[in-house]
This record gives structure tokens, sequence and C-alpha cells, in this order.
């Protein structure tokens, strides 16, 4: 557990509603934040995980719940699109696994921005706004392979589908 004058020292720059919900906070608990490979094996049988449970990511995109919403759009699509349910779930693992490991990746080399002190943050934040003066859509179009991605125009016919 942690303190609540740090609690609220983090949070001092918030809006006054949610410093009002955090003064009430009597015992902040941390928590940690794990990397975990993406799963082998998605399915067995008739069952099948999505979203974190298949492939685990940190928060430093903001993509797990966009990736789980995208994994049961795919499978719905491959379930209508297969007949029998084993090939569509190997459909569905295959078309998904590569999208998915690629936005943890992101996600994991993210986290280092999120954690800089001193020195080091104070030139990337410069750096940033340096950057998003001179070039604003550059960060966005780096991701643009993220953000761009609309899953229900992507096929989940086969294990080797986009």
């Amino acid at each position: 557990s942690d303190t609540p004058a740090n609690l609220r020292a983090a949070f001092v720059d918030c809006a006054a509603p949610l410093q009002s919900m955090i003064r009430k906070i009597d015992e902040p608990l941390l928590w940690g934040l794990f990397r975990h490979p993406v799963a082998e094996n998605w399915f067995s049988g008739s069952k099948v995980i999505l979203g974190d449970a298949a492939h685990p990511t940190l928060p430093f995109l903001a993509q797990g719940a966009n990736l789980a919403f995208e994994d049961a759009w795919a499978l719905a699509t491959s379930c209508n699109n297969n007949k029998d349910i084993g090939d569509a779930l190997k459909a569905f693992q295959g078309s998904r696994q590569v999208r998915v490991s690629k936005a943890i990746d992101a996600a994991n080399r993210n986290a280092v921005n999120f954690h800089l002190k001193g020195a080091q943050r104070w030139v990337s934040h410069r750096a940033l706004a340096l950057i998003g003066a001179t070039v604003p859509h550059a960060f966005l179009n780096r991701l643009n392979w993220l953000y761009d991605y609309d899953v229900t125009q992507t096929s989940t016919d086969g294990p080797h589908a986009r």
C-alpha cells in the first residue's frame, strides 16, 4: 500500500471532483504491471480465450480493451465464415496473432516513456513539444498501423488471414 498524502500529491493538478474522491481514500493500494507472452494456444476443442486472457498487454498504448473488442469481432466473423469450429478457432487465432503481438511490443517499448525522471524527463518533454509544434502529426502517424486498423474489414477465412 501507499499513503493518502502520496496519492493526493500525484493528482494535485487534476479536476476538483477527482480530488474530492481521492480525499476519501484511507489506504491506497499499489499493484504491479507484468509482462506476459502472447499465449501459444488460444483455443482447445470448442473453448476459446480472447483479450487479456490470450494476450495481456501493459497499459502504455491504452489498447487492452480495444484488442479484446477486435478479438470478439474477429472470432464472430471467423465462426460465421467457417463451418467447422476447429477451423474457425484456428483462423481466428491466425488472423489476430501478428497484430496483437505488434501492439503488445509497442506498449512494452512505450513503457519507458511513462517512467522518465529528472533531466531525462525534462529533455524528453521539451523534445516532444518541439516535434509537436513543427510536425504536429508525427507521433500519431507512426501509429497509423494501430489506429487506422478496421477489424470489420479484415478477413478471417483461414489461419493465414491478415
